[in-house]
């Protein structure tokens, strides 16, 4: 039996690939800088990639890594989530004065306290 994450991976790939204009898994594997064959097999569900090899396809399919990386199991869905709040909140972060930082600091310290 197919591992449903492999065909997911799969379909995405593959509908990607199509939606950007690449009409072969060539095409994509040379933007990449990875072996057509390889990512043959991936598209036909026969191999799941490792992350770094994810990674590579990436920017290529215009997706960030996060989507292929939880496509193929390797990170949940939470996780990414989690994340993106986290850079939410550092980005507002940085916008803060020193004397601010600090008062979040200290009220952040207090909460943990708490718990």
């Amino acid at each position: 039996m197919v591992d449903p994450r492999l065909v997911r991976l799969a379909k995405f790939i593959i509908g990607r690939r199509e939606e950007l204009g690449m009409k072969y898994t060539a095409d994509l594997a040379k933007k990449a800088d990875v072996s057509s064959s390889h990512l043959s097999r991936i598209e036909r569900a026969e191999f799941m990639p490792s992350a770094k090899y994810l990674k590579l396809l990436a920017a290529p399919l215009q997706v960030p890594a996060e989507k292929l990386l939880e496509l193929a199991g390797y990170i949940e869905k939470e996780a990414i989530e989690e994340k993106k709040e986290q850079h939410r909140i550092a980005h507002k972060l940085e916008k803060l004065t020193l004397k601010e930082k600090a008062m979040v600091e200290r009220l952040i310290d207090d909460l943990l306290s708490e718990e």
